[in-house]
Formats: C-alpha cells, structure tokens, sequence
C-alpha cells in the first residue's frame, strides 16, 4: 500500500493556495480543470516531496478540490477526515515559522515530538519530528491548546 494523496474540498481556493503555497512552503504540481467532477483540482506537494509529485506517480501530494457549484462546497468547520501529517526536521522551527506568518497552533510541541496546526478550513494537519524527539522546551509546555484537533 501506498500514500498518494489527501483530497481536501476547500471552499476558496485562492485563500487556500494562499495557505499551503504562501504559509506552508508547498508547491503547485497540476492543476485540473476537471468537466467529471465539475471542479478545478490542484495537487500541491510539500517542498521535500516536490520531484515525486511532479512525477508521473503525482505522489504523494494534497489535492485542493474547489467545486464549481458553490453549494456544493463545505460549509465552514465541516471535516472529511481526520489529519494530514507530514514529517519536519525541526518542530520548533516549524511552529515558529508558522506563528510567525499568522498561523496557529491547536496543540503546540510539548513533547519536541508532535504539533497540530489548523487550516482555513477548520481541519488538522500534523507535524512530526524526524528522529530523535526534541527535548522538551519550556516556551511550549506553557502554551495552551485553541480549540480542538483531530489525531
């Protein structure tokens, strides 16, 4: 088995390019002007999964599903899955870099291991340290939990 892609149905795109593309780092492999799903797809890859994705494999990468029926678009807060996780070399950094462009942290890296961050869409993306785990710091052990995640 094989990971090849999260689909997530966004109700702006533009907003959400602005999000992964803007804040996250990744990049825009395809874009689909799709007549059977009556729908533009874009499938974005993280900035270390960039050559993979723009293979003929397209994997593994997100894919931004904007309906063109907006009705048809999820109502805010709405969920389709639980989390998409994605593995970083430094937690600290990555959740520092994230705070500093606006973002925020549903459950911040207490444990130098694992973070959750929310996206415009109300759902979770999960950050992983690479091997070892960080030492906890103290910075994050006081910082609280907005809202909730899903893990």
């Amino acid at each position: 088995m094989e990971y090849l892609h999260t689909m997530i149905r966004v109700r702006n795109l533009e907003e959400s390019l602005a999000f992964y593309v803007g804040l996250l780092g990744f990049q825009e492999v395809q874009r689909i002007e799709s007549e059977d799903d009556q729908a533009t797809l874009v499938l974005l890859a993280a900035p270390d999964d960039i050559e993979s994705g723009q293979s003929e494999k397209r994997a593994p990468v997100i894919k931004l599903c904007s309906e063109w029926d907006e009705a048809k678009r999820p109502a805010s807060g709405e969920r389709a899955f639980a989390h998409v996780s994605y593995r970083v070399d430094d937690i600290y950094a990555a959740c520092e870099h994230f705070l500093a462009h606006g973002g925020a942290l549903s459950r911040p890296p207490r444990d130098g291991r694992k973070a959750y961050l929310k996206t415009l869409e109300g759902m979770t993306v999960e950050l992983v340290q690479r091997q070892p785990a960080q030492a906890p710091n103290t910075k994050w052990l006081s910082m609280p939990d907005i809202g909730t995640w899903n893990d």
